[in-house]
């Protein structure tokens, strides 16, 4: 099958709800047997052959929606995400949203639809589970999303004290949604400034200080 795809820009995106988007299917609403399509799409990017086997070797890694390139390879110095506008898994067009999941044992990667990737199952026990799973990922890459938007105002001297008190909650949320409750001054630096930051002194410490002690810091009041 041909899949549709397009290069997606760097802007910043609208977080879409997906518990809202999947409020409609009821916990065993959506048949949980595959298609043929599906069965076939899965089980040629796996190393087993089974397809319930198969489906745990998949996980929730990223997503991107159709304007924008909100995504985790931002922090981790990969190529730009291409966006598919047809779902890798069932074959479903004009997508909204990419989900994208990969398998933990070759590296293969799959663009599926939200409704899809619920129905499929991957890493999750019960429909249930797998809609808060979906929503965690998309909170999580979303919120990274909004810490890139405001790093470089991070970088100056006297930063603004709006700009900080929104930095600081959303890395506050970032851990919160990474069950990390007590993240090292490298962990903080690196969500905030990237990799380069590791060898830095000064933005090192500036992320401590806004994660940690955001009311010491000499900001910029008046804009």
């Amino acid at each position: 099958m041909r899949y549709t795809k397009r290069k997606v820009k760097g802007r910043r995106s609208k977080k879409p709800n997906i518990l809202a988007m999947l409020a409609k299917y009821k916990d065993g609403e959506i048949s949980t047997k595959p298609r043929k399509i599906v069965v076939d799409n899965l089980l040629r990017l796996s190393v087993s052959q089974n397809f319930d086997e198969a489906k745990s070797e998949w996980e929730y890694v990223d997503w991107i929606d159709q304007n924008t390139l909100d995504n985790m390879s931002y922090f981790s110095e990969k190529p730009p995400v291409e966006f598919y506008s047809t779902c890798q898994l069932c074959g479903q067009e004009n997508l909204r949203y990419n989900l994208i999941i990969q398998n933990k044992i070759n590296g293969n990667k799959l663009h599926v639809g939200t409704t899809c990737v619920i129905r499929f199952g991957v890493g999750a026990k019960d429909m249930a589970s797998g809609k808060s799973a979906v929503q965690r990922i998309v909170d999580e890459t979303y919120t990274l999303s909004e810490i890139r938007a405001l790093s470089a105002g991070m970088k100056v001297l006297y930063p603004w004290a709006r700009d900080v008190k929104q930095m600081h909650g959303h890395i506050k949320r970032y851990f919160e949604l990474k069950m990390i409750n007590e993240p090292t001054k490298e962990q903080i630096a690196q969500i905030m400034f990237g990799k380069e930051s590791l060898n830095d002194v000064f933005l090192l410490n500036r992320a401590f200080d806004i994660y940690y002690e955001p009311g010491k810091l000499d900001m910029s009041r008046f804009f």
